[in-house]
């Protein structure tokens, strides 16, 4: 399996930043057991340099699995949707699609299509 390096690199980032939201960090935590990551992993990732595949599918790929793993454990809250578009505005999405990006990717969440499906979805 591929290393997750965006995950990392979005969760150090969180940490270091001093984000102390603990819904936040509840999340991505969630998140890296989904990829398969354990608690020894997630702690020394912080002093890790990853480096960032800024490419859009990589980035919307990251997006996705987040909006997956916070569907499958939370009902999408205001704060929940505040926190996830967050994170669109960190991989790079304009304020002006975040709105709608967000609305997409819950409801394909929430629905289990699959990655490549929304990609072309998105394509069209």
């Amino acid at each position: 399996m591929k290393e997750p390096t965006n995950f990392f690199y979005y969760y150090k980032i969180a940490n270091l930043c001093g984000e102390d939201n603990l819904r936040e960090k509840e999340i991505l935590e969630n998140y890296a057991l989904d990829l398969g990551i354990c608690k020894k992993q997630l702690d020394n990732s912080i002093h890790n340099t990853y480096d960032l595949d800024e490419s859009l599918t990589s980035n919307l790929k990251f997006l996705y699995e987040l909006y997956i793993s916070v569907s499958k454990r939370y009902e999408i809250d205001e704060e929940l949707n505040e926190i996830l578009k967050k994170y669109c505005a960190k991989v790079g999405f304009f304020d002006s699609n975040i709105q709608e990006l967000s609305e997409i990717l819950i409801v394909n969440a929430k629905k289990n299509t699959l990655f490549k499906d929304l990609l072309n979805s998105l394509r069209v």
